[in-house]
């Protein structure tokens, strides 16, 4: 059994592989710890989806289950990206003002 913890808005933040452990467990029986968390026999695998980021959640219907969520650009990827748009807009405005001056 794998004993899980979730958060009031279903994401899991704890997994234990061996809670029944003698040395590495929790020393608590199944009931002691159906009351802060479930037992689950296996967890399944996230999808791989570029530009995604998998987040493991669990609902008393549904089971456990990932949400995906977008991933966000770090801030220098964003700031390399407008210094970019940027260097483009000005030379496509010194290409039209050189061929409006007839350079």
């Amino acid at each position: 059994m794998i004993y899980i913890e979730h958060d009031t808005s279903g994401n899991v933040n704890q997994i234990h592989y061996k809670p029944f452990d003698a040395k590495h467990g929790f020393g608590k029986t199944a009931e002691e710890l159906l009351q802060t968390g479930v037992l689950v026999e296996s967890i399944p695998e996230a999808e791989a989806i570029e530009g995604k980021t998998a987040t493991l959640c669990y609902d008393s219907v549904k089971g456990l289950y990932y949400k995906y969520e977008d991933i966000q650009p770090a801030p220098e990827d964003i700031q390399a990206q407008k210094i970019a748009e940027l260097e483009g807009a000005v030379m496509e405005l010194t290409m039209v003002l050189s061929t409006m001056m007839g350079v």
